[in-house]
Order: structure tokens, then C-alpha cells, then sequence
């Protein structure tokens, strides 16, 4: 490791600026907590890497002399960046590792800081549950390493983070996308057609703001949806296009061997095999049993919002972040179904959707606790309501009003 390496981890430790908007002392040990963790999954990719395939030797080493390729969004814009670094910085294959994995750490920071601006909006003090989502195996090894699901994940938290009171973070948002366009573009078009939507559906906001949002977000998608056609050759807004892509996905498929394959399987068990595989029944490994222990986690998380989908619907309708967050892990989760032909593959690739999934739980959670406690403080006599009283109407309503 070189001074490249070292700069690195200090950047990481740079999230500590944002990582909560009113810092405490037990805020700062888990983020510092988190930021280690994450540094040494970082460096555990790293050595997986010397005896393993993974597309970081592609971004570092470049044996298929994409450097000599036109400029393209996704992969060749990776290959540029890295080795346009390594010409100003230089350093080693382990301080790209640690370098990429900033933009991770920061994600997860980030996605820390929205959980607790969740919970101050509903007046909940932040659920140990929620936090301990944080510390899932998988969200640190896979945003760990040299390659695009870092800065897309980071985007994707920047992007949900912004979500929450939109007007106001804007530019957050728009470097979101911005960074999606470079990394995954198909990534950048779910998101803005997401806040199309979303804004579509805002019957809170006055006139005027819902047409600035949403133009703002169709000149957005109409921008992302250009880029997505130059790096994939697909024509989104032709549905002959997408159905020859989604086949010539198909068919790579196809030409896939191994025994994580799903081939020729229904739409239903792709997504399936997408949310909860590996499980303990086809585990065939270490990894796999990690990775078993955090789809059970999955199938928890997916159980209680079934079992709340009352409650989720509500929060849905009134709360534009969380409408948000909604629409685009839906979206996300039916786009990497459509691709989906590899478990390892997906386990991979559906980080991207933990941002907005997990805060959308964090903020059901929150609401929940909130319904009981409210439950157990109303009184009966004078129907009286602390929490209405505390935090208003829009907390303290709920599905069956």
C-alpha cells in the first residue's frame, strides 16, 4: 500500500462529517465502527481477488486494451477513470480497492444519516433494528471493492438521502443521477423515471412544483435514456428494442454454465432466486452461508412489510420520500429479475436497491413502534393522543381512519 492507499482511508473517515446531522457520542463509535469494518472488507475482496475472477483485474489491469476504446458510459468509462488515476497518482491494485471502496463506506454512511432523519420525522428515536442492517456481511463486501457497485450504491444512497425533502436537495440528486450515468446508466434512467412518478402522484404539492419536478425529470430521463441507448445500444422508448435486448440477455444466459444457474426459469422464480438464494438449502460454501444467513434476514424484512401493507400503503401515499423509495425498489427489483440468470450474480447486484428498501423498513418499523406506543398512551376517557398532540396528525393517523 502507498500514500495513495493511506489517503484513501482517511476520505473514509471524511463520512464522519455527514454521517448524522446532530452528532452524539454513540453515533460517532458506530460510524467509526462501520467505517473499519468496512476498510477490512475492503482488503478481505482484495485477497479474494488474487485467487479468484472478479471484474476489478479488468478495471485495473485492462488485458482487453479498452483504454484504446471510444469514450462509453459503464465499463470503458471505468477503465479510463482507473487508469487515468494510475497516471496522476500511480499506486497499487490495493490502493484502488481501498479508494473505490470510499464511495461504498459513504453510502453507508449516508444511509445511516437517513435512517435517523426517518426516525425524527415520525418522533422515534432510531431502532437498533434499523442499525443493525448497517452491519450486514454482504452490503460491506460487495461496495468494497475496485469496480462500479460502490459509486452506484453510494449514488443510490445519495439519490434516497436527497429524496427526503427534495426542493431543498436538488443538486444532491442531480449528482446522483450524474454519477449513476457514468457507472450504470440503466440505473440513472429507473431513478429518474421513479421521481417522474412519484411527483405524478403528489397530491400534496401545489401545481406549480409538481410541473417544475416534473419536467425537471423529464429533460432528465430524456438525457439518461440517450445515454442508456449509446452504452447498450437499447432504444428505451421502443418496445422493440427493449424485447431484443432483454433476449440477447436471454441468450447470454443460455450460454452460462454452472450449477447457480436458473435457466428457462418463470418470471416468478427468477425473483425469487433473486430476493432469498442462496439459502441453506443450496449453500455450498462459507460465503454461501453468510449469504444464506442474510437472505433469512431478506425474507424477515419482505415478511413484516406483507404483514404492514396497510400501513405501508398509507405511509406511501402521503410521504413522498418513501413513495420514492418504493417505486424505484420495485423498479429495480423487476429490471435485475428481467437479467437475472446467475445467484452469485444477483446477490451481487441487488445492493443497488438496499438503499431505498431499507428505508423504506426503517421509516414502517418507525411508524409501527410509533402505532404502539401511541396504542398504549391514548387515553380512553378524553381520547386525548400524546403522539397527535407531539407530532401531529399526519404520524398518528393510520390505515383503518
Amino acid at each position: 500500500m502507498t500514500i495513495v492507499g493511506v489517503f484513501a482511508v482517511l476520505l473514509s473517515f471524511a463520512g464522519l462529517f455527514f454521517a448524522s446531522a446532530r452528532p452524539t457520542q454513540g453515533r460517532a463509535i458506530f460510524a467509526i465502527a462501520l467505517i473499519l469494518l468496512h476498510v477490512g472488507a475492503s482488503v478481505a475482496y482484495y485477497s479474494y481477488a488474487q485467487s479468484n475472477p472478479s471484474d476489478a483485474f479488468l478495471y485495473f489491469f485492462d488485458p482487453y486494451r479498452m483504454r484504446a476504446n471510444d469514450f462509453a458510459f459503464g465499463t470503458v468509462f471505468v477503465v479510463k477513470f482507473v487508469l487515468s488515476l494510475r497516471t496522476i497518482l500511480g499506486g497499487t491494485y490495493l490502493d484502488y480497492f481501498l479508494l473505490f471502496q470510499v464511495f461504498g463506506i459513504w453510502g453507508i454512511l449516508l444511509l445511516f444519516r437517513t435512517f435517523q432523519e426517518v426516525h425524527d420525522q415520525l418522533g422515534q428515536r432510531p431502532s437498533q433494528l434499523s442499525y443493525v442492517l448497517l452491519l450486514i456481511p454482504g452490503l460491506h463486501f460487495w461496495t468494497s471493492a475496485l469496480g462500479k457497485d460502490a459509486p452506484v450504491f453510494f449514488a443510490v444512497s445519495l439519490a434516497v438521502w436527497a429524496a427526503i425533502r427534495l426542493p431543498g436537495r436538488i443538486v444532491a440528486f442531480a449528482a446522483a443521477v450524474g454519477l449513476m450515468v457514468l457507472f450504470r446508466p440503466h440505473i440513472a434512467f429507473v431513478a429518474t423515471v421513479a421521481v417522474a412518478v412519484t411527483a405524478f402522484f403528489d397530491s400534496r404539492s401545489n401545481k406549480l412544483a409538481k410541473v417544475a419536478l416534473l419536467a425537471i425529470a423529464v429533460v432528465a430521463t430524456s438525457y439518461v435514456a440517450l445515454s442508456v441507448k449509446d452504452t447498450f445500444s437499447v432504444d428505451v422508448t421502443s418496445a422493440n428494442s427493449l424485447s431484443d435486448f432483454l433476449e440477447s440477455q436471454q441468450q447470454k444466459a443460455q450460454s452460462q454454465t454452472g450449477g447457480t444457474m436458473v435457466r428457462d426459469a418463470s418470471f416468478f422464480v427468477r425473483l425469487l432466486s433473486l430476493l432469498f438464494r442462496p439459502m441453506f438449502f443450496d449453500a455450498n460454501g462459507v460465503f454461501a452461508l453468510v449469504a444464506s444467513m442474510e437472505n433469512l434476514c431478506t425474507v424477515f424484512l419482505v415478511g413484516f412489510m406483507l404483514i404492514c401493507w396497510k400501513d405501508l400503503l398509507w405511509l406511501a401515499r402521503r410521504v413522498f420520500f418513501l413513495r420514492f423509495a418504493l417505486f424505484f425498489t420495485i423498479a429495480i427489483i423487476l429490471l435485475l429479475t428481467l437479467l437475472y440468470y446467475n445467484v452469485g450474480l444477483g446477490s451481487r447486484q441487488k445492493v443497488m436497491m438496499y438503499p431505498a428498501f431499507f428505508s423504506f423498513f426503517a421509516a414502517l418499523w418507525a411508524f409501527h413502534r410509533a402505532r404502539i406506543w401511541q396504542d398504549r398512551h391514548r387515553s380512553p376517557a378524553t381520547g386525548f393522543d400524546p403522539l397527535v398532540a407531539a407530532h401531529g396528525t399526519a404520524v398518528a393517523g393510520g390505515p383503518n381512519e
